[in-house]
């Protein structure tokens, strides 16, 4: 059976406008929209994840939630693993092979979404594809981009160059800027 498609998402902007601890930030409007817009895309493509992993932050956990809601996925979808926030490629190649482990009895596997933040998940991205390069802006992962690998191996076996990024998907490209 081949490995499904792991996807890698980072949070949707989020919103500056109050003075709250950087875990409680929400998304902004244009978080949303974008979010939405790659739920959508997602959908489009028949990319629909099997599980959510993300970090219990506020912003990635309402981009997962919109995901989540957008594909009508079940609520037990969306998993937190506080070792997300913040972490290191190092740490979230951790989570995802103790994922896959834990969760290897599931009977339907699809792709799984990890919903997190940079520079960690960019990190991970060029770890997992080393030809990944940041675009023109400096950026590879602006807030809201999804990436979409192929593995060459299951996910409990991550090693460098372990996939090959079959889409690197920027919200602008899929909508009008709000």
């Amino acid at each position: 059976m081949p490995t499904p498609p792991l996807l890698l998402m980072r949070h949707g902007k989020s919103d500056w406008s109050q003075d709250i601890a950087d875990i409680d930030r929400p998304l902004k409007p244009r978080g949303r929209a974008a979010s939405t817009a790659v739920a959508d895309w997602l959908g489009r493509t028949s990319l629909i994840p099997s599980s959510i992993l993300t970090s219990p932050a506020a912003r990635t956990l309402q981009t997962a939630q919109i995901v989540q809601n957008r594909l009508q996925l079940p609520t037990c979808t969306v998993q937190t693993d506080a070792r997300i926030y913040g972490a290191s490629d190092e740490m979230l190649r951790r989570v995802l092979a103790e994922f896959t482990t834990r969760n290897a009895s599931t009977s339907r596997p699809g792709p799984l979404l990890l919903v997190g933040h940079n520079p960690g998940l960019e990190q991970l991205l060029q770890w997992l594809d080393p030809s990944q390069r940041p675009a023109s802006d400096g950026k590879l992962m602006p807030t809201g981009t999804l990436a979409v690998l192929d593995g060459k191996a299951p996910l409990s076996e991550l090693v460098r160059g372990w996939g090959h990024t079959r889409a690197l998907v920027r919200p602008r490209s899929l909508r009008a800027p709000i």
